[in-house]
């Protein structure tokens, strides 16, 4: 679907799914908020929202916003569709909602740790240890059996829009705050629990 929208003498528009309407009108919003303020309608303009990026293309005196291709290389390659990114954008919005939490900045090019076995065991965990620093997300994933490395050969380093790879349901709680634990099993999302062991999801 296509969505519309005119800023002042500016029209711009982009692509995505009907089905995330709610999302592309909040979207939308936050678009004229910065356009407002920034000034942001313009050829070339990356645009961060969130955990995503935009970029600003201008196209026979309109403005197109494309997002970035996580399912390629986001840092070289984009896409008309904003579907994807609508997507993580909605489920972030709705994990950050019914847990109640202030959200910590978190990007798709912050990175994290991953535990070399995490990659191939149906449970694993996400725990964040830190808060974002120097693009690093403060994030660690492990595998529940996981005992402790033997060098750091076990470990590697990755970016948190890589998650898709192997457990996509994690971008959902990549804004959580410092001491969050989340359990995943097969990939789907089983638990949230903060500081003091409290419940957020």
């Amino acid at each position: 679907m296509r969505y519309q929208y005119q800023i002042g003498h500016k029209e711009y528009f982009f692509l995505a799914d009907v089905a995330l309407s709610t999302a592309a009108e909040f979207l939308a919003r936050i678009i004229r908020n910065q356009e407002e303020e920034y000034d942001v309608l313009r050829d070339g303009e990356l645009i961060q929202i969130g955990w995503n990026c935009f970029c600003v293309v201008e196209k026979e005196g309109k403005f197109q916003l494309f997002a970035l291709d996580y399912t390629k290389n986001p840092f070289e390659d984009s896409t008309p569709d904003l579907s994807l990114a609508l997507a993580y954008f909605k489920e972030q919005s709705k994990a950050i909602s019914n847990a109640g939490i202030q959200p910590l900045e978190t990007t798709f090019q912050d990175t994290l740790i991953v535990e070399t076995g995490a990659l191939s065991e149906d449970r694993i965990y996400m725990i964040r240890d830190a808060a974002p620093e120097n693009g690093d997300s403060g994030w660690t994933c492990t595998s529940v059996f996981f005992s402790g490395p033997s060098s750091l050969e076990d470990y590697v380093k990755a970016y948190t829009y890589q998650l898709r790879r192997f457990c996509e349901q994690a971008i959902s709680i990549l804004h959580f705050p410092v001491d969050t634990i989340a359990v995943f099993e097969k990939g789907r999302l089983i638990e949230v629990v903060g500081e003091d062991n409290k419940k957020l999801l």
